[in-house]
């Protein structure tokens, strides 16, 4: 069965796929960034920069401790080569809301938390991200 893909703006589209086999939800955000010599490596650093910490969570000891909150949620970022692009991911595993205490939700706290780490990073440097063509721009001069 085909799954549809939801528009969600400007070059920016969503997959959906329920499974009700599957005690959890597995959140993933992808990015694909044109493979430029000049900024490889700083892309290729970028997502275990993002996943580290955010605005709220100044630190690691502190966003593990939201990831003990979200009943052992697990965060992961990593970084391929797809052709002729880099392929960048963030991802966020959690257990349904119907396995919390309360039916809490807890699908829609990660989503936040994924969401803070790539729009409200705690970092260093500036990062701008530009939607249509997604391209990540990174400024370095702060830690290089």
């Amino acid at each position: 069965m085909q799954q549809p893909i939801v528009n969600l703006g400007k070059g920016v589209d969503a997959l959906f796929i329920k499974n009700d086999r599957f005690n959890s939800t597995l959140l993933s955000v992808h990015f694909f960034v044109p493979l430029n010599s000049q900024t490889i490596e700083k892309n290729a650093l970028l997502p275990f920069l993002l996943s580290s910490c955010t605005d709220e969570y100044k630190d690691y000891t502190k966003l593990n401790i939201r990831l003990l909150e979200l009943y052992g949620a697990i965060l992961s970022s990593s970084v391929n080569k797809s052709g002729d692009n880099l392929h960048i991911t963030l991802s966020l595993n959690l257990i349904n809301n119907d396995l919390t205490f309360d039916n809490e939700d807890i699908i829609t706290k990660g989503a936040d938390l994924l969401f803070s780490m790539i729009f409200n990073p705690s970092l260093p440097f500036t990062i701008f991200l530009i939607l249509n063509p997604i391209v990540i721009l990174c400024n370095f001069r702060h830690i290089f």
